[in-house]
């Protein structure tokens, strides 16, 4: 309805949404408070920064920000989508230039070279496994081969009411063990 007006799009959302009591029934808030980020909200600001940002990196993060709510998210999201849709190569050089692909994630083996290897290879393992092959396309990459499946919809799970932060919320010490500590966390030290 309103193609060059992304503010109006966002009221309508909005009204529909986070506004309407019924759409909240199953938010992570409750339907009276004003922060609200339930995942029909964050989808819909996710796609109106798409849609409204017509391709453009800047414009697609700000109109994501500007909606609102769980406005870190929404925009990272957007934006992942947006370059992945881009490609690597094609990003504006601001986007990329900080970028250091070496140093490894906290609390982890990974670099990103490591973690692109085994992202791949469980690409792989899942599209075997769900039943599709791999082949070599016309020009020599890979190709995967999806079946279709039917939809089964998990447990609608609830957030409402979680309780206390308590002992039983923090990690055993068995469980502190497992966990690779860097300086800024001294081993020992509780976490929640």
């Amino acid at each position: 309805e309103f193609p060059d007006d992304w503010v109006k799009t966002w009221e309508r959302v909005n009204h529909k949404y986070h506004k309407n009591p019924d759409y909240r029934l199953f938010s992570c808030t409750d339907p009276e408070d004003d922060f609200n980020i339930d995942a029909k909200l964050n989808g819909a600001y996710i796609v109106i920064g798409l849609l409204y940002g017509e391709g453009d990196p800047d414009r697609t993060i700000i109109i994501s920000t500007r909606c609102g709510q769980d406005s870190d998210c929404n925009p990272s999201n957007a934006a992942g989508i947006l370059f992945t849709s881009i490609g690597a190569k094609a990003l504006p050089e601001k986007f990329t230039i900080a970028l250091d692909p070496e140093p490894k994630f906290s609390f982890t083996d990974y670099n990103f070279a490591t973690l692109i290897e085994v992202c791949g290879k469980l690409a792989r393992e899942a599209v075997l496994k769900a039943g599709g092959s791999i082949e070599s396309g016309p020009d020599g990459k890979e190709v995967f081969i999806i079946p279709g499946q039917e939809i089964n919809p998990g447990t609608l799970e609830q957030c409402w009411d979680p309780g206390p932060v308590g002992e039983d919320t923090r990690f055993t010490e068995e469980e502190m063990t497992k966990i690779i500590v860097g300086e800024e966390t001294p081993a020992g030290e509780p976490y929640n």
